[in-house]
């Protein structure tokens, strides 16, 4: 598959937001839970709605998102990155885990799991060992070609918690520029992580059947109504799991355990062969 398109956000502001369909359904979820944006597809034109604060457009494979929204908000550009751009290019027809990752010498190793499970964290403690940030909340990737899955590079800009700013000294927000740099990569390792209450770092390789089962809960889907497109993101999954080493990484809280992490997660993936 080609590299996506390279989709634009033109913003009309001063309008008043439309109401969604009765028909909506809820695309994304705060981390406690709370409904954050719904979406709906009318014809080939599908909508994402954020309530009191945009409500965007889009067509699959165009280049242009609309975003509509009261006022100009520096939040409406950050939701356009982090939201709209993973779930527009997984309509089109790619795969968007909603990970981080960094780039290794042999390609892209991504870091999911739940809300809290330390995944900027970990690729931006990567980063200062050497493995450029690749992604810090979505990984784009297509269907296998010649043995190999592809990771597109979309725009991102780093987002730590205020615990791990300061842990690392890093910039604060506002001094982190957007990267849009357009690269393509392999997919070389998946990475899940968990916090446990244990005394040591662990980062175990994991069977075919349970990396489709971690791996699935973390994908980005615009609707689930969709039997065909389901059952094709289900297959891409398996794909994926079939030839990408998948790993389960537990840790326990605290930074004290992160350079022992670190060390874990950078054994295992660059020493695993890929399955064949």
């Amino acid at each position: 598959m080609h590299a996506p398109v390279d989709l634009k956000l033109r913003t009309q502001t001063g309008q008043r937001l439309r109401v969604m369909p009765a028909d909506a359904q809820v695309v994304l979820r705060d981390p406690d839970g709370t409904v954050c944006a719904y979406g709906s597809e009318r014809g080939d034109v599908y909508r994402v709605h954020f309530p009191g604060v945009a409500d965007f457009s889009f067509r699959p494979g165009r280049d242009e998102v609309i975003a509509r929204t009261r006022d100009s908000y520096e939040l409406v550009d950050d939701l356009f990155r982090t939201a709209v751009i993973p779930l527009a290019l997984q309509v089109s027809g790619y795969e968007v885990l909603h990970a981080s990752a960094v780039r290794t010498e042999s390609g892209v190793v991504a870091f999911c799991g739940l809300s809290g499970a330390g995944k900027s964290t970990v690729a931006y403690g990567l980063s200062r060992r050497g493995y450029p940030i690749w992604a810090d909340d979505a990984v784009v990737f297509s269907a296998v070609d010649e043995g190999a899955t592809r990771c597109f590079r979309i725009p991102f800009a780093v987002h730590l918690r205020d615990a791990s700013r300061d842990y690392f000294a890093a910039p604060t927000p506002a001094a982190l520029a957007v990267d849009d740099r357009r690269e393509t990569s392999a997919l070389t390792a998946i990475v899940v992580l968990e916090r446990v209450i244990e005394a040591a770092a662990r980062v175990e390789r994991v069977s075919i059947a349970d990396a489709v089962r971690a791996l699935l809960p973390h994908a980005y889907r615009f609707t689930l109504a969709d039997g065909d497109r389901a059952r094709r993101t289900v297959e891409s999954y398996l794909d994926v799991a079939a030839r990408v080493p998948v790993f389960h990484a537990r840790y326990a809280p605290g930074f004290v355990q992160l350079p022992p992490l670190l060390d874990a997660i950078e054994s295992a993936v660059t020493n695993a062969p890929h399955r064949v």
